[in-house]
């Protein structure tokens, strides 16, 4: 250690193979070691953390950021989050194995082989980041296998279990959001943005008008894409007792503020461990189509309950309803035939 012509202290340290300055600018030598020690410390802590698989994630997702689209990002980092106990394991000690126990947790929590095949995706792209990074590892996501009877879709409507479950906890702390995403089919950002002025209980109309984009943390108000996304709904019987209104200008869901994208994350995960259930919001959306299939809605004005911008996007939801229906039947049936198997 030496001192500088501007009065600092400067120390050179070769860490991994790279020659690291450290700078005090304390005026005794004494003091600036114990200065430079402490910085030293900090800085071999951090060395060690970002082994973990966790920071190099968070890193390659902070490269994606500037990469790829909004969407595609707030996908990514949702994935890294699903990756549990990876995150505090070493890079270079990760094992297919630990990777496999992930995949497997996904299936066993419910979710669609879209989201599992995610996964195991962001985990390879981690891997080859780091292996970028000249860090020693080896790319084995390939030995990693997706369960076989993963579904093979998100978009499934609850089962009648599920529905109940949802309707029990209707005055849970975060219980009305699923209830009403249920009962009105409405996109997440389009739930978020309803004020307590687009709810008319005495018509029993419910109008949107406006969306929330998350294209920030704390989300903007934006008209709908297409003039479609802009329409009244009904206020269904369930909902009734439970929409208790409030100031015009206050949102439905979160009061004077809507709710940021981290807070409407925080308060699912925490519905979804408090319940039980293995869901997600588009599930509700779909179960509110499969209610109007059921009810024999024809597919023009499910359209324009669901803000479809084309009714072929309506017709080709109600095939896969109807089909996920004959399947349901057909199993039933099966069922009854054969009680053994």
């Amino acid at each position: 250690m030496k001192p500088r012509k501007d009065g600092r202290y400067v120390k050179k340290k070769v860490i991994n193979g790279k020659a690291v300055f450290f700078y005090s600018d304390e005026k005794t030598e004494r003091a600036a070691q114990k200065d430079i020690d402490r910085q030293m410390l900090a800085y071999a802590s951090k060395v060690e953390e970002s082994e973990n698989f966790g920071a190099i994630a968070e890193e390659w997702l902070s490269m994606k950021k500037d990469e790829v689209g909004h969407k595609t990002y707030m996908t990514y980092k949702e994935t890294v989050s699903r990756l549990g106990d990876l995150a505090n394991k070493k890079i270079d000690a990760l094992q297919a194995s630990d990777v496999q126990s992930i995949i497997n947790s996904l299936y066993n929590q419910g979710y669609s082989k879209t989201v599992i095949l995610r996964a195991k995706g962001v985990v390879s792209m981690t891997l080859d980041y780091a292996i970028g990074k000249n860090i020693k590892v080896y790319n084995f996501t390939r030995s990693v296998t997706i369960p076989r009877n993963a579904k093979r879709s998100e978009r499934s409507a609850l089962t009648d279990a599920e529905i109940e479950a949802v309707a029990a906890h209707v005055n849970d702390e975060f219980g009305l959001y699923p209830f009403f995403l249920m009962y009105t089919g409405l996109r997440r950002g389009e739930a978020l943005a309803l004020q307590w002025r687009d709810v008319d209980m005495e018509h029993g109309i419910i109008s949107i008008s406006k969306s929330i984009e998350f294209s920030s943390a704390a989300g903007r108000t934006k008209a709908p894409k297409t003039e479609s996304g802009v329409r009244q709904i009904p206020i269904l019987a369930p909902l009734v007792p439970y929409l208790k209104g409030g100031k015009p200008d206050d949102y439905v869901f979160g009061g004077s503020r809507h709710y940021s994208e981290t807070m409407i994350r925080r308060r699912w995960d925490k519905y979804l461990s408090t319940t039980g259930l293995h869901i997600t919001q588009h599930q509700l959306r779909h179960t509110y189509a499969t209610m109007l299939y059921r009810a024999q809605i024809d597919a023009k004005t499910a359209q324009h309950l669901l803000g479809h911008s084309d009714v072929s996007t309506t017709l080709n939801i109600y095939t896969h309803i109807a089909k996920e229906l004959d399947a349901d039947v057909t199993a039933k049936i099966n069922a009854y035939l054969q009680p053994d198997k």
